[in-house]
């Protein structure tokens, strides 16, 4: 969701922490810039608050 008040330099980690198949079931999807990136499990992520 788009929020006025997020921090372009504020971070949020994305960790997936259960077992699923990497092939069906390991995406992160941002919509907003139309971004779809392979997630596998035991995985961090950080992404910009503002996206």
């Amino acid at each position: 969701y788009a929020d006025p008040v997020n921090i372009a330099y504020d971070l949020y980690n994305i960790y997936a922490f259960s077992l699923f198949n990497l092939m069906t079931g390991s995406h992160l999807i941002l919509v907003d810039i139309k971004i779809v990136v392979e997630f596998p499990s035991n995985s961090t992520i950080q992404i910009s608050s503002t996206v």
